[in-house]
């Protein structure tokens, strides 16, 4: 065999020895998945919210006189803040949107804003009967737990439409934003109904 030959068979068995070597030193595809599996933390399940049963009381803008005067309902209200002297829903220029929410997620979340274009503000409320009177205040959050409702409804907690822009008539219906710390917005549409 000449001298050539010789040098070209020695390079290419340094060359495959070389390349099998490298070939052993890299780990395994399977091996890398292994680990990026052990090593992963399943993602927090979000809160699942969903609306049912949302009305809002019928109520007549303080102005719908065009006076500027407030104007009484002819709807029986809570009395209060709610309904003014008179006890009826709307003498003020007020209203209230009732509806039940379920979470059904694993996570309990809170309600902590609602916004509605039909009133001049939009709060969450509460009532409650004190010394013979129906008294509402204003709550910072509605909580809904985990696999669970949360109820707002007359004589409890409510969204509470401050300042009616225009009348709210049974059969015309009010457009809704509520915000979850968790789920985040979701609008409804809520009926208006005498109640």
């Amino acid at each position: 065999m000449n001298a050539r030959v010789r040098i070209a068979t020695t390079i290419l068995a340094l060359t495959f020895a070389a390349c099998g070597a490298s070939t052993q030193a890299l780990p395994s595809p399977t091996a890398a998945t292994t680990v990026a599996t052990a090593t992963a933390t399943p993602a927090p399940t979000p809160a699942t919210i969903t609306v049912s049963d949302a009305w809002a009381r019928a109520g007549i803008s303080a102005a719908s006189d065009g006076t500027g005067a407030p104007m009484a309902s002819a709807t029986p209200g809570m009395g209060g803040a709610m309904g003014g002297a008179s006890g009826a829903t709307g003498a003020t220029g007020n209203s209230a949107i009732y509806m039940t929410i379920k979470n059904s997620g694993p996570s309990a979340d809170r309600l902590v804003k609602a916004a509605c274009d039909a009133a001049g503000s939009t709060e969450l409320h509460t009532a409650a009967m004190v010394n013979g009177v129906m008294q509402m205040r204003p709550v910072e959050a509605i909580d809904v737990p985990a696999t669970g409702v949360a109820t707002l409804a007359p004589g409890g907690f409510h969204v509470m439409l401050i300042g009616l822009k225009q009348d709210l008539k049974a059969g015309d219906s009010v457009k809704v934003t509520l915000t979850f710390e968790r789920f985040g917005p979701l609008t409804i549409i809520a009926p208006v109904r005498v109640g």
